[in-house]
């Protein structure tokens, strides 16, 4: 199964701004990087999209919520991925990806 975007759909967009729509008062978070996964060969073997995740940041509080979000660029970029906080050990920042693969 394809996956909706591509790895490069959104290296277009590093270092934009993001908000999500279901929550308006949560945090903008800006799309730091995009991480290939380094097994594309044997998934593109099997029949596999190449696998990558998405990483954003953004402030430590408040925390957007783990779920499927509409995530709105200030560009008017619409992406709906699941998003989920990860283990930020800087104090400064909240971490977050989207897994694709």
């Amino acid at each position: 199964m394809a996956h909706p975007y591509s790895a490069d759909d959104f290296d277009q967009h590093t270092g934009k701004s993001f908000r999500a729509a279901a929550a308006p008062d949560g945090p903008e978070i800006v799309l730091s990087r995009v991480e290939r996964a380094s097994d594309t060969e044997v998934r593109e073997r099997a029949g596999l999209p190449p696998g990558y995740t998405v990483i954003f940041s953004g402030p430590p509080e408040p925390v957007l919520a783990e779920g499927l979000h509409a995530l709105t660029s200030d560009d008017g970029s619409v992406f709906e991925v699941y998003v989920n906080p990860i283990h930020t050990p800087a104090r400064d920042r909240q971490d977050y990806q989207a897994v694709f693969g």
